[in-house]
């Protein structure tokens, strides 16, 4: 299951995700109890887990993360539990595009897998400051991208 929640951070909520440390992990219940960020990033990541957990009805547990991900390689078809099941703990996976890339190329893709073959492939139309979430075995890729694209991810 996927779902798309249009515009559903501010560009000053955007902002405030973009003074998050750079490819760097933080868990979400250490989070919970920790203003690193501030008082105001703590708001909207609040602001996304509450969307998740009422849409989805999940929890978040010990190893759910969040980061901003600064990227031009894009990534390969996965599911978010892992490949190789290494987040089998993942039931739900969501990010917000913060920044379009700075020149052509960062497009998400969803399909279907079938005997290790990803068919019914599907563009994602999306745009900056829309949630895009969806259950972990969903299987999905980023295309590479010429320019930097900024996008804050979730996995609980």
């Amino acid at each position: 299951m996927k779902k798309i929640f249009e515009n559903f951070i501010t560009e000053e909520e955007k902002d405030l995700l973009m003074s998050i440390k750079v490819n760097s992990s933080d868990k979400l219940k250490d989070h919970e109890n920790k203003n690193e960020y501030g008082e105001d990033v703590n708001k909207v990541i609040s602001k996304i887990l509450t969307k998740l957990k009422e849409e989805f009805k999940v929890e978040v547990g010990e190893k759910s993360y969040f980061r901003l991900e600064s990227s031009r390689t894009g990534h390969k078809w996965h599911v978010d539990i892992g490949t190789n099941g290494h987040m089998s703990w993942c039931t739900v996976g969501a990010s917000i595009l913060l920044q379009e890339p700075a020149c052509k190329g960062g497009t998400t893709y969803y399909g279907t897998e079938v005997a290790w073959k990803i068919i019914d492939i599907e563009e994602l139309q999306r745009n900056v400051c829309d949630l895009v979430a969806h259950t972990s075995d969903e299987w999905h890729m980023v295309k590479p991208n010429e320019g930097e694209r900024f996008a804050f991810l979730l996995f609980i």
